[in-house]
């Protein structure tokens, strides 16, 4: 069994056990069960082999618990935005050039950016790289540069290739 694998029957049993809302040994032995059918079903395909990604675990949770802090920390922001006396809100667009030329990197930060309230990504640019979110809190703009420049560099130290991260180290060098 591989590592793809087997990580994607642990990510589904867990999801399984998630949407039961109690592990027990019934819900994890039916979460393996239905695993195995859906996977049986439709099997994971090939990975591209131009990508070069890869999976370290470190900088996974990393990546995740920055996720989790400023998930926390805009919906603190947003509340208070909206049930504050005096609007704070301050709408906006906010073009960030991706300092590294990846697709994948771009959609993972596209779907991230999407789960983050006060952000939205409205467009991206292929060639150069270039997404654009439309923000609530546009007085706070060198603050939501610099988040998603994180998130960049965490996503690539998480999933990146070497060839990524070399040019991240490039690019972050100057």
């Amino acid at each position: 069994m591989t590592a793809r694998r087997s990580f994607a029957i642990v990510a589904l049993v867990g999801v399984w056990v998630l949407g039961w809302g109690e592990v027990s040994l019934i819900n994890v032995l039916g979460g393996v069960v239905v695993t195995l059918f859906v996977l049986a079903l439709f099997p994971l395909g090939p990975m591209s082999e131009g990508t070069g990604l890869t999976f370290r675990p470190l900088a996974t949770a990393h990546l995740v618990g920055f996720f989790v802090v400023e998930l926390v920390l805009s919906n603190v922001s947003m509340a208070r935005d909206l049930l504050g006396r005096r609007s704070r809100i301050r709408t906006g667009v906010v073009a960030y050039p991706l300092r590294v030329d990846s697709a994948n990197l771009l959609t993972f930060l596209a779907n991230v950016l999407s789960l983050s309230p006060g952000t939205m990504p409205i467009d991206v640019d292929v060639d150069p790289k270039v997404i654009y979110l439309h923000v609530t809190r546009m007085h706070n703009r060198p603050r939501i540069i610099r988040t998603v420049a994180r998130y960049e560099e965490l996503a690539l130290r998480a999933f990146g290739s070497p060839a990524n991260l070399a040019a991240l180290r490039e690019v972050t060098a100057r």
